[in-house]
């Protein structure tokens, strides 16, 4: 069913999620990748004896299968996963697609170590299989415009702490997609504990909703965090170039992707993110001046 919408402890369940998490075990054991059976039985008690010992985070027990059934995938097509780690996801993509089609972006570089993180990109690993590997900040995407038919973001966006950051990654997203592809995004959010926004990603994209969108919240909260309890949504984006009249009397065109930008305010350049906390900290002024002087500031 492709539908963003939030996910459900139901659906992990179901015949096709299963054979796909059942694959994403395999290639988790495969490649010696990392168990997170602690960390599930605090933050899901009900996945217990799911799979006898789920060696993938539950959350991504869904959040994988989601994003693969909603891709439709097909060989050779060029996908680029934003903030890729190094999970079983990325190394599913390139079985799929084939090696030369992925890329993964992430700038934290595991090097010189066997060990493998989610939260972390080996990319001696990665490279070994074939899949291209960028240490590139989901902000400066190293890529030409429109160069992949699908760009994925899995379980990202809710550890960005600066709306700015966040708001210029999403727009690199739409910027390296090919027109008639998708952006799928999953995320964590919550009703008492709004992580992120679904609405507010899809009106920093500037792009279309593919497929149905279901806003519904489930009658059950998805995972414990702490003593917050928290859900995870699935967003499927697609980049069109569809023109739209933006007058009433029909006389002025412009393309779809152009539609938010009154609405949308200009995003905080990550120079002046940077600064803004260099300034809140101790020596504050001098840390600033020193950077500014060495160059140290990007964006």
């Amino acid at each position: 069913m492709i539908q963003s919408r939030f996910a459900t402890k139901e659906e992990i369940f179901c015949d096709e999620f299963n054979a796909i998490n059942g694959h994403l075990i395999e290639i988790n054991k495969k490649f010696n990748l990392s168990y997170h059976s602690e960390i599930n039985e605090q933050r899901f008690p009900w996945s217990k004896g799911l799979f006898d010992q789920p060696s993938v985070y539950v959350s991504r027990m869904w959040e994988y299968p989601f994003a693969i059934l909603s891709a439709e995938l097909q060989r050779g097509m060029k996908c680029a996963d934003v903030g890729c780690g190094t999970s079983p996801f990325t190394i599913y993509l390139a079985e799929v697609t084939g090696k030369d089609c992925v890329t993964g972006f992430d700038p934290d570089e595991i090097k010189g170590s066997n060990f493998h993180s989610t939260f972390g990109a080996n990319s001696a690993l990665l490279n070994s299989i074939g899949i291209h590997y960028k240490c590139n900040n989901m902000t400066m995407l190293d890529a030409a415009d429109e160069s992949y038919d699908r760009v994925f973001c899995i379980g990202v966006l809710e550890h960005v702490k600066e709306p700015a950051v966040w708001q210029k990654g999403i727009r690199e997203m739409v910027r390296i997609l090919k027109q008639g592809g998708r952006l799928i995004i999953t995320m964590d959010t919550g009703i008492e504990l709004p992580l992120t926004n679904p609405l507010d990603i899809i009106k920093y994209s500037g792009r279309t909703i593919f497929g149905p969108f279901n806003y519904l919240w489930t009658k059950e909260r998805f995972l414990k965090m702490g003593n917050s309890a928290l859900d995870v949504f699935g967003l499927i984006l697609e980049k069109n170039n569809q023109n739209i009249f933006a007058d009433y009397e029909k006389q002025k065109q412009i393309p779809q992707g152009f539609a938010n930008r009154n609405f949308v305010p200009d995003i905080t350049n990550l120079k002046q993110i940077q600064i803004g906390k260099d300034l809140r900290r101790s020596n504050g002024a001098l840390r600033v001046i020193t950077k500014l002087i060495l160059g140290k500031y990007k964006g």
